[in-house]
C-alpha cells in the first residue's frame, strides 16, 4: 500500500506514520530535505546540517504546540504543515543544507548499526525489551537513523529522570 503523500508549495510530504507520532519525510523533487513530527502535543520540522553524519545533527526550523497530542486535529494540520514547509524551503534556499542528503546517507549502514548497539547498551533492560518488541526482526536500513535518534533520546530522558 503506498504511503499517503501531499504537496505543499512544491515540497512533497510523505506520511511515514499516521498517529502517535504523526510524521512525514519532506522531499524537494527526489531529495530528502526534512523531517516533520508531532508527538505529545509538540510539532517540529528538522533539516540536516551540511556536515551532518547522522540524524543527531539536525536543526529544528519550525516548532509549535498543537491541540492534537499524537496527531493533528483536522483544523490545525494544514496551518502547521504549511508553516513547516515554508521554514524548510527557507533553509534550502539559504543553502544551509545539502538537498541531496538523505538522513544517515553519509555514514555507512555498518556504522549506524554499531552506533545503535552502543546506544542500546546504555538504556535500561526495560527500554531494550520495548525496543526488541518494536523491531522483532531487527531495524531496517531506512529506519536506522530514526531508531538511533529514539534510543539516544531515551538515554537523555533516563538521565533527566535519574538527575544525572
Amino acid at each position: 500500500m503506498p504511503k499517503p503523500t501531499l504537496t505543499i508549495s512544491g515540497v512533497i510530504l510523505v506520511q511515514t506514520c499516521g498517529a502517535c507520532p504523526e510524521q512525514y519525510d519532506a522531499y524537494i523533487e527526489d531529495k530528502k530535505v526534512g523531517y516533520l513530527r508531532l508527538r505529545h502535543g509538540c510539532f517540529y520540522a528538522c533539516c540536516p546540517y551540511p556536515s551532518s553524519v547522522s540524524d543527531f545533527d539536525t536543526l529544528r526550523v519550525y516548532e509549535a504546540n498543537t491541540m492534537g497530542d499524537g496527531a493533528f486535529e483536522d483544523e490545525e494540520r494544514d496551518l502547521h504543515l504549511a508553516k513547516a514547509v515554508d521554514a524548510i524551503k527557507k533553509r534550502v534556499r539559504r543553502g544551509s543544507i545539502m538537498t541531496d542528503m538523505n538522513y544517515g546517507a553519509r555514514i555507512t549502514e555498518e556504522f549506524q548499526r554499531k552506533k545503535l548497539e552502543e546506544l542500546l547498551i546504555q538504556v535500561t533492560d526495560e527500554n531494550r525489551e520495548i525496543f526488541k518488541r518494536m523491531y522483532p526482526s531487527g531495524v531496517t536500513r531506512d529506519r536506522l537513523p530514526w531508531a538511533i535518534t529514539q534510543v539516544y533520546n531515551t538515554i537523555l530522558h533516563n538521565k533527566e529522570k535519574s538527575g544525572k
